[in-house]
């Protein structure tokens, strides 16, 4: 029998914006609302997305993840979507030393 200590990151996401049709950044519209205080949790290990609305893995696509020196770079995860080659993207800033961590999902 073996065991192993799971290592997932718990996300709280405290600020959401969306980009508006003339090109800017916007906080006030409905979308962006929803999602603040909203909780999930991203599998270390294959980046999927669980929990508070959040899906990156529609469609059956799978993340990549790319956490190669996560002490200089940072936890990142790409999920493309075929054949419309939509993008998700979720950073962890794992360097920063604090034992919360900046993230960021597009």
């Amino acid at each position: 029998m073996s065991a192993y200590a799971s290592n997932n990151f718990k996300c709280s996401v405290h600020d959401a914006y969306t980009l508006g049709k003339n090109g800017k950044i916007d906080q006030s519209n409905n979308v962006a609302k929803k999602t603040l205080g909203k909780e999930f949790t991203v599998n270390r290990q294959t980046g999927q997305i669980t929990g508070g609305g959040f899906v990156n893995t529609m469609s059956g696509q799978m993340p990549q993840v790319y956490d190669h020196r996560p002490s200089e770079n940072g936890y990142k995860a790409i999920t493309i979507y075929k054949p419309n080659l939509t993008v998700d993207y979720l950073q962890i800033n794992e360097y920063v030393e604090s034992p919360k961590k900046p993230f960021i999902y597009i």
